[in-house]
């Protein structure tokens, strides 16, 4: 019912008594007719404001009402937009967790296959050696002797960048940079390569000025110039050159090692330090490898500040350089 009609049943509510002129004029000291009238409308205009007050309050209190559903309803959709985004971080993590999981399967199978085969050419050389020592050659006595040795380094080489590897993931090895000479780190290195280098005929030429020093942890630089040396020896042809040179320009060392070797095709080459793409690739002479090695040098060279870069083509060699902060 409208505010109007309600008024109008208001006025047909009020004793007939009162409009009357003969019941005005029968009681003592009656108001005048005007006076009544007057009193109707002050009534009417007090109901009137107070409606008003009253719709006020009430529209007060629904803009309330409103004001706090809206609030409400942001934070829930706040909410809503956070779970949302938790929800996709942690379907990424899963992902990303499932395809660890993965490469690392596959990674581990090739570094089982790669451990394997060495041991298959020490047992049969051995056992060579034992059944037919006797009716063997001197010189087939020297070539399995090689077969061996070779066998046995490649295979603690292997050994040996896989536990340096497995600690780095586990977080055993810490980063202890400190000043080191380039050229002495090197040829500590070298020692131990020669030997492989000159049974295949290979010569390491190395021009490091004795002034370069490096800021980096001493085991770390020595695993990456032992890998990335080790691997130019390995992909080289006999009689041919491995150059290990270094320069030093504003902040930066660049250490690089080149050879005229297999090189590198170049879908291989844009995945070289991935793990996930590793995958056992033969030396010059038939050598091992499962790409950890490489993997490590870029992870390590990450770790003191500096970047590993690659360059190659296939048939004509590689050059890996080695950039690390100047000491």
């Amino acid at each position: 019912m409208s505010k109007h009609l309600f008024y109008i049943l208001l006025l047909f509510l009020i004793p007939k008594e009162i409009f009357c002129s003969n019941s005005i004029h029968n009681i003592s000291g009656a108001l005048d007719l005007n006076v009544c009238a007057i009193a109707i409308v002050t009534i009417v205009l007090i109901l009137l404001i107070r409606d008003s007050y009253v719709n006020r309050n009430r529209i007060k209190q629904f803009k309330h009402l409103e004001s706090i559903i809206e609030s409400r309803t942001k934070e829930l959709q706040e909410q809503n937009n956070e779970l949302v985004s938790i929800n996709e971080e942690l379907l990424k993590a899963k992902n990303h967790i499932e395809n660890e999981v993965k490469d690392k399967e596959k990674f581990y199978s090739l570094l089982a296959h790669d451990l394997k085969s060495p041991f298959n050419v020490l047992i049969g050389a051995s056992e060579i050696l034992i059944d037919e020592k006797e009716s063997l050659s001197l010189k087939s006595r020297n070539e399995l002797i090689q077969e061996i040795y070779l066998a046995s380094s490649n295979t603690f080489k292997l050994l040996e960048n896989l536990l340096d590897w497995t600690r780095s993931q586990t977080g055993k090895i810490k980063v202890n940079a400190k000043k080191v000479n380039l050229l002495h780190a090197t040829e500590e290195v070298l020692d131990t390569i020669k030997i492989i280098a000159k049974h295949k005929g290979v010569k390491i030429k190395l021009s490091i000025s004795e002034d370069i020093y490096v800021f980096a942890d001493p085991s770390m630089l020595a695993a990456i110039i032992r890998n990335l040396i080790a691997n130019a020896v390995k992909f080289s042809y006999p009689d041919s050159k491995v150059r290990v040179e270094a320069y030093t320009k504003e902040s930066t060392v660049f250490l690089k090692i080149a050879d005229t070797g297999i090189g590198i095709d170049a879908a291989r080459l844009g995945v070289i330090f991935d793990k996930a793409k590793a995958n056992s690739t033969l030396g010059t002479s038939q050598e091992k490898g499962t790409g950890l090695g490489l993997i490590l040098c870029n992870e390590f060279a990450e770790r003191n500040n500096g970047k590993l870069d690659v360059e190659s083509v296939e048939g004509e060699g590689s050059t890996f350089t080695l950039e690390l902060p100047v000491s």
